[in-house]
């Protein structure tokens, strides 16, 4: 009988053991609020991270579940976009292929010494298959009758907003 009181005390301790190990582990781990990918180690191994400062991260994610393109129109094809309208985009190779996009932003401010306006594209990327940063051209139809290709920007995760006021629906 007292064997059987020993090991029902040594059950006891060893799950007592477990949850606090378990806790440990808890304040160990980080969950990210985001899927996505690491993009930079702010803090390398053996640092203190401290849940309460959060003007100290850890890491900087990168969401590109969904990509931004930014394209330089020609002022010509002011007035003939509109928010919401698909638009082509075309990656450069060895990415390549055509996947589709939707306007997001119609900059209001003109570039008079290129003649071109910013056009901000919104386009998903299920299962972050496409790469974030790479060169790509939009084609869209509309200027002239004809499908206006025009070179963008890269494709990336979202930055900051732009300058630009977002554009109403003519």
């Amino acid at each position: 009988e007292s064997e059987l009181i020993e090991a029902r005390d040594d059950r006891r301790l060893a799950e007592i053991e477990y949850r606090r190990l378990s806790e440990q582990l808890r304040l160990r781990t980080i969950k990210s609020p985001v899927d996505g990918i690491v993009v930079d180690r702010l803090l390398s191994a053996g640092e203190l991270a401290d849940n309460r400062d959060l003007r100290k991260p850890i890491l900087r994610l990168a969401d590109i579940g969904t990509l931004f393109v930014e394209v330089l129109m020609p002022i010509e094809a002011f007035g003939k976009l509109a928010l919401e309208q698909n638009v082509e985009v075309l990656p450069e190779p060895p990415v390549g292929g055509r996947h589709m996009a939707k306007v997001k932003v119609i900059d209001r401010v003109h570039d008079a010494a290129s003649g071109t306006f910013g056009v901000r594209l919104e386009m998903a990327n299920p299962g972050s298959k496409l790469p974030a940063g790479i060169k790509c051209k939009a084609s869209i139809a509309g200027v002239s009758g004809r499908p206006v290709v025009a070179p963008a920007g890269v494709a990336g995760p979202p930055r900051k907003p732009p300058s630009a006021l977002p554009a109403r629906p003519l």
